[in-house]
């Protein structure tokens, strides 16, 4: 006899093929390493930043990047540096933020800056288009809104951060590594050996944790990092109930359940509306389920945000050599 939709075992089924997000037991400690690092990189690169102000060419830039380094180190011990150099490096440490925090309702996709919905199938692996989501959200943002459709199957087959069967974000195999597009590593929803020989030309300049402090970032937290990074990678736990809400597709409905217990699935945050007290949510079951793929879930419940990331995408304006530090630093986080 066949199982009707809907029903327990169809559900729960569904949630078992679906999901997989996978948190290591260390997450605070993995992010307050990983957040330090983060720190160390944006001082490079705006140090790098400061140096393609004052340099016309290549070369002249990583002369200027050498003059610049006792001076940036004054400037981050506090010693007195002059006014002219302190205003150069604040304009280039300036990210002009994509929205305003304080606004009452955001939607990263009236301003160009969200990718269209995917599916990831019947495979774990959530946790790739995840990553990528929030990664193609600051792609566009850093790049004059253009879109660019990344590589799950690369993530899947070569980060090491997961497979089908559930995964962890593959924030540093970006920044080290880079994506190869859709086109050229096609998803397959599968678990298989790695294409090595397939381009990679997209990469993340950096990567950090919304909080290290706690595992469920803070409703203004949040706000504060989509206003400068674009998307945000976070998780959620799925229910039952969760997977009957987005099969209805009801639009304009928030989903409200709040059920306690460990996150399993992982999505993207592009948005929020405070007169529903809702965050506006990108999914990754194609376009049937929820609001054609999106659907709005309460603040604070079904631990909405947990493991909060942001990424940034490289510039294609500015090729810093920066590029390469993340490869560079020493591997410090905690196995």
């Amino acid at each position: 006899m066949a199982v009707s939709q809907n029903s327990n075992e169809d559900v729960e089924k569904f949630i078992q093929l679906r999901t997989g997000f996978v948190p290591p037991p260390n997450i605070l400690q993995l992010a307050q390493v990983q957040n330090r690092q983060a720190d160390l990189v944006n001082y490079y690169l705006d140090k790098e930043r400061v140096a393609a102000l004052l340099a016309a060419s290549p070369s002249e830039r990583a002369g200027a990047v050498k003059q610049l380094d006792r001076s940036t180190a004054m400037r981050l011990s506090a010693e007195n540096v002059p006014e002219a150099l302190r205003q150069q490096f604040d304009l280039a440490a300036q990210k002009p933020l994509a929205v305003d925090p304080k606004a009452r309702k955001v939607d990263l996709r009236t301003i160009g800056i969200v990718t269209p919905i995917k599916d990831q199938g019947q495979c774990g692996s959530c946790w790739a288009f995840g990553t990528l989501a929030a990664f193609e959200s600051s792609y566009a943002r850093t790049n004059k809104q253009k879109l660019i459709d990344c590589s799950e199957q690369c993530l899947l087959n070569c980060s090491g951060a997961g497979t089908c069967q559930g995964g962890f974000w593959a924030s540093k195999y970006l920044r080290d590594d880079g994506v190869a597009s859709e086109r050229d590593y096609k998803y397959m929803a599968n678990d298989a050996q790695c294409l090595g020989s397939v381009s990679r030309p997209y990469r993340a300049v950096n990567f950090g944790w919304v909080s290290a402090s706690q595992d469920v970032p803070t409703v203004d937290e949040i706000k504060a990092a989509i206003a400068i990074h674009g998307a945000i990678a976070a998780a959620v736990r799925v229910t039952p109930s969760m997977v009957r809400f987005l099969r209805n597709r009801q639009a304009g409905v928030v989903f409200a359940e709040d059920e306690k217990g460990p996150v399993n699935h992982a999505i993207a945050l592009v948005g929020w509306d405070d007169d529903k007290g809702a965050w506006l949510v990108k999914n990754s079951w194609g376009k049937q389920m929820g609001e054609d793929g999106y659907f709005y879930i309460k603040y604070g419940i079904n631990n909405i945000g947990f493991g909060a990331q942001w990424i940034d995408a490289q510039n294609e304006a500015l090729k810093v050599s920066s590029v390469a530090l993340g490869a560079l630093l020493e591997d410090t986080s905690p196995k």
